[in-house]
């Protein structure tokens, strides 16, 4: 369980220097689309995967403000969020904030 705080203190600015600082100098490619893979930008993350924990009680594979609101929106990332398989099973199991896991 990890308070929002402590989240924006400590987490958020390594992540941050990250996700931000690949983002400077790139520029769109004039081509819209790419055949050769050595056109990517390879430095640009393309997935980022939650964590098991929570912020403030509320656990990040359906946190609505760390998904959303902090990574696409603050930190601008636009790749693949990925779970873990159990973690969805874990808002019925463990969360206790689903009814069914279905």
């Amino acid at each position: 369980w990890i308070p929002t705080r402590h989240l924006y203190q400590y987490f958020v600015p390594p992540w941050r220097d990250g996700l931000l600082s690949t983002r400077k100098g790139t520029t769109e490619s004039s081509s819209s689309s790419h055949t050769n893979h050595n056109d990517y930008d390879t430095s640009i993350p393309l997935t980022v995967m939650e964590s098991y924990t929570e912020v403030d009680g509320v656990p990040n594979v359906a946190n609505y403000q760390t998904t959303q609101v902090l990574l696409r929106d603050q930190l601008k990332f636009e790749g693949v969020l990925v779970t873990d398989y159990q973690e969805i099973l874990n808002l019925k199991n463990w969360h206790h904030i689903v009814s069914t896991s279905t």
